[in-house]
């Protein structure tokens, strides 16, 4: 079999990849179950997804508890200010687009399921999710437990509201795709 090598000016980004981004989500959704927390729509698991990815948005250097936990993603690998392609807003639009797609990877694969009140985690992908074991993947499992405790505790507004502002994004453009992706049909 040949080898692919890449070349100078080429990159990979894990997060261009729907297998990459389909596992953050089964660990995101392995933590949700660990912790009791419902995962009832796709808005709340695109916000819980995205902040896990980038947890130090979510945090201020204000209370004692955002010191901690600061300290805890630290040592587990995660670095404040890291350089990135896009503003985080930017990113936080793309990521949230993308969140149904990877969403029905899962589904399809039967490691998520789609219950009355929210998508839950099935004994299959809890067992893969428990196979996933990595420096990466346990920083993952800390940073997911620091975000959903936190974004659990807002309503849906407080979490739209608190996205925005984390993202350092107008409303406006946290809703520019929506209206592209999903027009509504005969309107003038």
């Amino acid at each position: 079999m040949e080898r692919a090598e890449l070349s100078p000016t080429q990159t990979f980004e894990p997060d261009s990849q729907v297998f990459f981004r389909a596992a953050q989500l089964l660990l995101a959704f392995s933590v949700a179950s660990e912790l009791s927390i419902r995962l009832p729509t796709t808005e709340r698991l695109a916000a819980y997804d995205f902040f896990t990815a980038n947890p130090f948005a979510v945090l201020s250097k204000n209370d004692d508890a955002d010191s901690r936990d600061s300290l805890r993603l630290e040592l587990v690998g995660y670095a404040r200010g890291q350089l990135s392609y896009a503003s985080l807003g930017h990113r936080f639009v793309s990521r949230r687009e993308r969140i149904r797609a990877d969403l029905a990877v899962l589904v399809a694969r039967g490691l998520v399921e789609i219950g009355e009140e929210a998508f839950m985690i099935t004994d299959a992908g809890r067992n893969i999710a428990d196979q996933l074991r990595s420096a990466y993947a346990d920083a993952y499992r800390l940073a997911a437990e620091i975000v959903l405790v936190r974004l659990n505790r807002l309503s849906d507004r407080q979490l739209r509201e608190s996205s925005a502002a984390w993202a350092g994004t107008h409303w406006l453009l946290l809703d520019l795709f929506d209206d592209v992706v999903h027009p509504e049909v005969g309107a003038q």
